[in-house]
């Protein structure tokens, strides 16, 4: 049950104003359709440069999510985020070791780089 919420929330099942989510939907099918393969592009660029990161195990993206593994790396996902939010990167862990990467219009191939930066030079400190 506890999975299937989670799944629930992430999916959009809890919002009470879908239609304003599904407005922005429809415009991103009528006039984004063709970015999204830059989205996915990004996607794999991440894990690429995560998955050389000792420490860290990364899950094959399919889309434009990205999960990752932390636990290797010694440090909670917690402080990791709380370290990449003095660089101005936002990434929300889902439980103690593991972190959810979302790419979008917003993300282009140098912050992917940076952030990727980021996280090596903070593990590296170790």
């Amino acid at each position: 049950m506890t999975a299937a919420r989670a799944w629930k929330f992430r999916f959009g099942g809890a919002m009470r104003q879908a239609g304003v989510i599904a407005a922005a939907g429809l415009y991103a099918l009528d006039n984004n359709i063709d970015r999204l393969q830059i989205d996915h592009d990004n996607a794999s660029l991440l894990a690429d440069r995560l998955r050389t990161i000792p420490g860290i195990t990364v899950l094959e993206p399919e889309t434009n999510i990205v999960f990752f593994d932390v636990g290797g790396t010694g440090m909670t996902a917690f402080d990791i985020r709380d370290q990449l939010a003095g660089d101005g990167i936002r990434i929300n862990p889902e439980n103690s070791t593991s972190f959810r990467a979302v790419t979008h219009l917003d993300v282009d191939r140098q912050r992917i780089e940076a952030a990727a930066a980021s996280i090596r030079r903070i593990i590296g400190r170790l």
